[in-house]
């Protein structure tokens, strides 16, 4: 009996070490096997131009260099997953014009310059930075000084075009739908700035750039969208717009100091007010 009970307790053991076994085995793939499942994925991506315009397929090779990375940061394939890494939020960049992508391909290259000073990386690293100045894509909206136009006109067209896209919930999955409708509040707004449809229209667009947000995840619409409804609060201050906008700015709806600034300083102010109180 207590044989047979050994012979148990063994069987048990050496099945446990057949699954710890395994289980690294398949989560223990070579940094350099990683590496070229990412460069595969990089290469599929730029064959498909469709694709690129999407940016979870992006996040998706990057997150595999990421890997590879993560495998064995300090072994020979460290500096060159991170430096993919950089070089993809890069080109990403150039596809989304978000700001929070081209930052953090560069703080990709600082780390590169910083972890990895012997490696070839740190000078394709050095050079990528400097090529931020030179080579820098910048998206612009072309301004027809010539401009004309009902900016009520444009503005029922905006109405109808978020309208539509509110409808649909297959065209929210993409950003150039909802541009398109915040290209046309954005006129209805430059058209007639000190309008009466001014506030109206300019707070749309943040609007739109909040739910925007809600899609892409993406900081930079939702920056932006803090910026234009700030801009409602001090440009239109006596509008209903500035009261709506207050509040999608975290702040009072009443009125109060005219920025975020404002009301932080207002409040360092009163603390210290506090501490000085006998």
């Amino acid at each position: 009996m207590q044989k047979r009970k050994v012979v148990s307790v063994l069987l048990l053991l050496m099945c446990g070490l057949t699954v710890f076994f395994w289980s690294c085995v398949s989560t223990g793939a070579a940094p350099q096997d990683l590496y070229f499942q990412a460069e595969n994925c990089y290469k599929a991506l730029r064959n498909q131009p469709e694709k690129m315009k999407y940016r979870s397929h992006w996040l998706d090779c990057i997150e595999k260099f990421e890997a590879a990375f993560r495998q064995s940061p300090t072994g020979p394939w460290a500096p060159a997953a991170l430096y993919m890494t950089g070089v993809l939020y890069e080109e990403l960049y150039r596809h989304s014009y978000a700001p929070a992508d081209r930052e953090k391909a560069r703080a990709v290259f600082d780390r590169i310059i910083r972890d990895y000073p012997k490696s070839a990386y740190k000078t394709r690293s050095a050079e990528a930075i400097r090529n931020f100045g030179a080579d820098t894509v910048v998206k612009t909206v072309k301004v027809d000084k010539t401009e004309t136009g009902d900016a009520r006109k444009i503005y029922a067209e905006a109405e109808a075009c978020y309208a539509k896209l509110g409808a649909d919930s297959k065209r929210k999955k993409f950003r150039s739908a909802w541009e398109a409708c915040i290209e046309k509040y954005e006129k209805a707004h430059r058209l007639d700035p000190s309008g009466p449809l001014a506030a109206a229209a300019l707070y749309m667009t943040g609007s739109l750039y909040e739910e925007l947000h809600s899609h892409s995840f993406n900081t930079a619409d939702r920056n932006k969208a803090h910026e234009i409804y700030q801009q409602v609060a001090d440009r239109y201050p006596e509008s209903e717009y500035s009261r709506m906008a207050r509040i999608g700015l975290g702040m009072s709806p009443d009125k109060g100091p005219g920025s975020i600034d404002a009301v932080i300083a207002a409040a360092i102010d009163s603390q210290e007010a506090d501490a000085a109180k006998p």
